[in-house]
């Protein structure tokens, strides 16, 4: 028998995995275990991204199709790895992310074809010239 897919939304913060478990801290062991069972992430949002979290959100690949992190921690190398292993993204909100700059914007015009809604509010780093990109790059 195959395993039958779950999907899940998926509420992370700093302080919990999902609505309503506050007991479970956001980190790579807690975000990894939603893999090992199989959990399919269609949509996430969290904060406190290093760069090791960023790598295991990535490994939710194809999956993932809204992300959301407003976290002034993130930076480009951490957006990169993120974008490389989502690329069925169709929402991305990186508001508030003041650490990125084109060089993120580059990853996502090569990587989210699907990139429906992209919000950089706050990305003082970001550049005319990467918007153009991005622009030009997504239907």
């Amino acid at each position: 028998k195959s395993k039958r897919r779950v999907f899940l939304h998926c509420i992370v913060s700093e302080s919990r995995i999902w609505l309503l478990d506050g007991n479970r801290s956001f980190n790579c062991k807690a975000i990894s275990w939603l893999k090992m069972k199989s959990i399919k992430i269609r949509q996430l949002e969290c904060n406190r991204v290093t760069y090791d979290i960023a790598v295991t959100i990535s490994e939710f690949g194809s999956y993932i199709q809204s992300l959301t992190t407003q976290d002034i921690l993130i930076d480009d190398k951490s957006t990169a790895k993120m974008i490389k292993g989502c690329p069925n993204l169709r929402i991305l909100n990186l508001s508030g992310c003041e650490k990125i700059s084109d060089a993120s914007i580059v990853k996502i015009s090569e990587n989210c074809f699907e990139l429906n809604s992209l919000n950089l509010a706050g990305c003082h780093n970001i550049t005319d010239l990467s918007i153009i990109r991005i622009v030009e790059a997504c239907p």
